[in-house]
Formats: structure tokens, C-alpha cells, sequence
């Protein structure tokens, strides 16, 4: 049900659709406008719990009227024909062969399927199912391909999350044991000082906030409360509301290169680039950021290093960007904060963790992040 809370004299109200918390400023006073609005909505909430979804209840939970979402193969034809601007005839080639794959295996040309009708078990049996016809490499590829598809997807608002399942790795094996070491307090300085404009941001970012590499990239002005001193954003892994206190310089940073409009993405063309072909492009620049300090083995030229083939596997590196989370994760330890701080600010999604550690006091998280150590940026 709706509540109402008053912030700097005006009323607001606030519920949760779907799990996810709705805040709108009701822009008056009044006590008795305002208590009429809540009853309104806790009305409509009624209505809906009985089954009779309205456009009311729609445009109440969300905040906006609702809209048409495309069917999957709509999505999916106006996705490609959008890639097919600036994008090299044989890589289109392969879009056009995992689009044709999938829709064939969720019998898309028959069923009127949207595209947020997909889900998670339906990739992963369409990706196990490529990996045991060709191989494991090639599977990844196409997951990839996916992957981006619905990240772009999932900006459109089309979908809450992300259904395509993250590549698996089993447990205990070297490669899951080296993506846990955090990075030195060193490191963090070295990199900053040989970064790019744009991927000094995304160290600092990292650090201070331990967000992934698509939150970061994509991060709005919208989601910067300056008089909050709040960074607000919607995990596009998991669809959770995160929040997190902003530490100086991460707030010196972002207001050094603040954008003109409200909804305009504090890096846009890589942002577009990211929405358009999700991370791989951003991982190898990153790789390529830390063999310039020493932190991982230069690459030679693409699939000629050992005259192997295209799904060769690559020998697997020890430290990537997702490592700043980890990072971020251990530093907000070390500095005494209980794991339950830890794992709100990081946003960690399992039920247990939502089901107890969502409603720490602010208070807290301010705390954690004021605590966090000086670094040589």
C-alpha cells in the first residue's frame, strides 16, 4: 500500500510496484489533497489486486501512461536494422544468425511473444543447446549477442532486468578464485594517473561507489542528487534499487563534467556504444589500461598468438574492472562497516539480502563511505 511522507514542506508519496520503490511529489501542502491522493492510489492497488488492471493502476504504479511493448521479433528486426548503421557486414552476419537461432528456438514467428514475455531459462536452454551442437566458445559469443540486445532493451524500459544469464564458471576454479582480488590502494592510483578522461571516471566511479561497468557507463544526470548528495540507479543485472552517499571526490568529479540535461549521460557516446554492443569493447580497453602498468600481459595481434582458431580459448587474466567492486566491497570492511552495509551499498541481489538489508538507515551508508581511505588520484 501507498504512504505518504512531507520533505521540504511538500508531500510526497511513495509505494512499491513489482518490488521496486516509486516515489512522486504530490507539489502541495496540503495535508487533506494529499491524503485524498493516497486514497486514490491504495484504491486502485485494491482494484488490481483483484485482477482488474486498468490503465489507471498502470499509469499510478509507474508514474507514466501505459504503452505497447513490442513483440519479441519487432524488437529483435528494429535492434538489427538500427546495428546495420555502423556496423561491419560480417558482425551483422552474425546478429542476423543468433536473432534467427533464438526466435526459432522460443517459436517467435508463431507465438505473439513480447519481448519482456523471455525468459532466463529459455536462453540458457537456447545457449546450452548451441554449445552442444558447435562448441562452448561459440555459445558465449551468442550470449553476448543477447545480452547486448536486451541491454538495449532494458534501456527502453521494454524490460526490469536483464534475463540474459551471466557466462558460468565453476566454482573453485582458478579463473573464479582470481576475478575476488581486489586491487591495491596502489593500483587504483597508478591507473587513475594513466587513465583517459573517460576511464579515470570509471576508476573513480568504481572505486567509490562499486557499481558495474554498465551502471557507470551509462550514468545519467538524473541519477545524481546533488542536494542529497545521493547517487540513485536501477541495477541492469538485477533490477535493484541501489543508493549510495556520494564520497568527495567522486562528487568533485561528476560535478566537473555535469551534463545539460536532466536525462543526458555523463559519457553519451560511450554510453550509446555500450547500449549498442554491450561490454566486451570496454573489457578490452580496460585489459589494455592495465598491461600499460604492468597489471596484466600485453596481447599480440587478434587469433595468429599461437595459430589457433577464432574460439580459441583465451588465457584467462587475473584482474579486470569488475575487480573494483570487489575492491570497493573490501574496502567498506576494512573501514568496519558491518556486511550488512556492505552488501546495500553494493546492491547484492540474493533473497536473503533483500529480504534483510534493505532499509538501512542512510545515516550508515554515509558513515561507510566518509570512512573510505585517501588514494593517490
Amino acid at each position: 500500500m501507498a504512504s505518504l511522507q512531507k520533505r521540504r514542506g511538500v508531500w510526497w508519496i511513495g509505494w512499491r510496484h513489482h518490488g521496486r520503490q516509486v516515489r512522486k511529489s504530490l507539489r502541495t501542502s496540503n495535508k487533506g489533497l494529499a491524503k485524498a491522493e493516497l486514497d486514490r492510489i491504495n484504491s486502485i492497488a485494491v482494484t488490481a489486486n483483484s485482477n482488474a488492471v486498468t490503465a489507471d493502476y498502470i499509469e499510478a504504479m509507474t508514474g507514466r501512461a501505459p504503452e505497447k511493448k513490442p513483440t519479441l521479433l519487432e524488437f529483435l528486426t528494429a535492434w538489427l536494422a538500427e546495428s546495420e548503421v555502423d556496423t561491419t557486414p560480417g558482425t551483422i552476419a552474425k546478429y542476423r544468425q543468433v536473432i534467427t537461432g533464438f526466435t526459432a528456438a522460443v517459436n517467435a514467428d508463431s507465438l505473439p511473444m513480447r519481448i519482456d514475455d523471455v525468459a532466463s531459462e529459455q536462453i540458457t536452454q537456447f545457449l546450452a543447446d548451441k554449445a552442444a551442437r558447435s562448441s562452448r566458445e561459440t555459445a558465449q559469443g551468442f550470449r553476448k549477442i543477447l545480452r547486448s540486445i536486451f541491454i538495449k532493451a532494458q534501456d527502453m524500459g521494454y524490460v526490469t532486468h536483464n534475463p540474459v544469464p551471466k557466462a558460468g564458471r565453476r566454482r573453485g576454479s582458478k579463473a573464479e578464485k582470481n576475478r575476488k582480488r581486489p586491487f591495491t590502494l596502489s593500483e587504483i592510483g597508478d591507473l587513475a594517473a594513466r587513465a583517459t578522461p573517460f576511464w579515470r571516471f570509471m576508476i573513480i566511479s568504481g572505486f567509490f561507489t562499486g557499481q558495474r561497468m554498465g551502471d557507470i557507463v551509462t550514468l545519467k544526470r538524473s541519477n545524481v542528487h546533488l542536494e542529497e548528495n545521493l547517487i540513485y540507479l536501477t541495477s541492469r543485472k538485477t533490477g535493484k534499487q541501489v543508493k549510495v552517499p556520494m564520497a568527495k571526490p567522486l562528487r568533485v568529479l561528476l560535478q566537473s563534467i555535469w551534463p545539460k540535461g536532466d536525462h543526458d549521460h555523463f559519457w553519451p557516446d560511450q554510453a550509446t556504444k555500450y547500449l549498442a554492443v554491450g561490454s566486451s569493447p570496454f573489457s578490452q580497453e580496460f585489459y589494455s589500461l592495465l598491461a600499460s602498468i604492468g597489471l596484466a600481459a600485453e596481447r599480440g595481434p587478434k587469433h595468429k598468438s599461437k595459430k589457433v582458431g577464432r574460439n580459441a580459448r583465451r588465457a584467462s587474466t587475473e584482474l579486470g574492472f569488475h575487480n573494483l567492486r570487489h575492491t570497493f566491497v573490501t574496502q567498506i570492511k576494512i573501514v568496519g562497516a558491518p556486511d550488512s552495509v556492505a552488501r546495500e551499498l553494493a546492491g547484492h541481489s540474493s533473497d536473503l539480502i533483500s529480504t534483510h538489508y534493505t532499509h538501512l538507515p542512510i545515516q550508515s551508508l554515509e558513515k561507510a563511505i566518509l570512512a573510505l581511505p585517501e588514494v593517490p588520484l
